[in-house]
């Protein structure tokens, strides 16, 4: 469910920079979920930790975070159904 809704996010994200469209997938490695109250309000802080592929190539972390963050945080929030405070991007190992 959050594969796809993700893959919708990129698939518009690639279609407003290249204005095309490819068989951009994801693969979620991990999730989790834990509670914060920053200043006071009560909130819950989801990590999602994904692989992006364009056919059998894997896209860096680089690439992949550039492409998500041509959207707005409300545009993303549409798709995931919730708005991004941050899009990180870390390197993993071979």
């Amino acid at each position: 469910m959050m594969e796809q809704r993700l893959e919708n996010a990129f698939a518009e994200a690639e279609a407003i920079v290249m204005n095309s469209h490819s068989a951009l997938s994801v693969q979620i490695l991990s999730t989790s979920q834990s509670r914060g109250s920053p200043a006071g309000f009560f909130f819950l802080k989801k990590i999602l930790m994904y692989v992006v592929h364009n056919g059998s190539v894997t896209l860096n972390g680089t690439t992949a975070s550039n492409l998500l963050s041509q959207l707005t945080a409300e545009l993303v929030g549409y798709f995931l159904f919730y708005p991004p405070l941050i899009t990180a991007e870390r390197k993993c190992p071979k």
